[in-house]
């Protein structure tokens, strides 16, 4: 139990290595640095293998690294407090003139959303007069090929003597092979 409670043996940036009964009790603590790092995924890996270290451990060390980070941001602080405060300084008022921009930015927005709008109206009429106009000349086509289809049949028709339904074998004939075209014979 006094191994467990023991201060931390050697740190590195990466990892602190504890004295415990299992000298390879170590925790990662670049894991707590990652931007998907996942508190339940970390517990309960922790739980799940017994050869990592113990949570007792584990909350000592956060709590010792935790010490650590404040100590540092302390540090850095008192290293450039004239440029923390410029900065602070600096700061000052930026909120409200944040502030004064939230309503020409909201105007703005709805202002995009209605141009969206509008867009997408007149797409959508678009898209359907195009779809009107692609029919129409689907039907045009058709009415294209009735007439090309009319004008041959005119066309052989008439060079098969058949007009207004009828075959005419020649001019003066009534069809019946004889005379003068007048139904009676010479």
């Amino acid at each position: 139990i006094e191994a467990i409670t023991k201060a931390p043996k050697q740190a590195t940036n990466d990892t602190i290595r504890y004295d415990t009964n299992i000298p390879h009790h170590t925790m990662e603590l670049a894991a707590f640095q990652k931007e998907q790092f996942d508190p339940a995924a970390f517990v309960n890996a922790l739980r799940a293998n017994e050869h990592t270290v113990p949570l007792e451990v584990a909350q000592g060390q956060l709590r010792h690294q935790l010490s650590a980070l404040k100590q540092q941001l302390y540090e850095l602080i008192n290293a450039d407090y004239p440029q923390f405060m410029a900065l602070a300084v600096g700061l000052q008022g930026v909120e409200e003139k944040a502030g004064s921009l939230r309503i020409p930015l909201l105007e703005l927005s709805s202002c995009c959303e209605a141009m969206q709008g509008h867009a997408r109206r007149n797409r959508e009429y678009l898209e359907t007069e195009m779809r009107g106009r692609i029919n129409t000349q689907i039907k045009q086509r058709g009415l294209e090929r009735c007439l090309r289809f009319s004008t041959i049949l005119h066309e052989t028709e008439i060079l098969l003597g058949i007009v207004d339904g009828e075959l005419n074998m020649g001019e003066g004939d009534d069809g019946d092979g004889e005379g003068d075209g007048d139904g009676e014979g010479d």
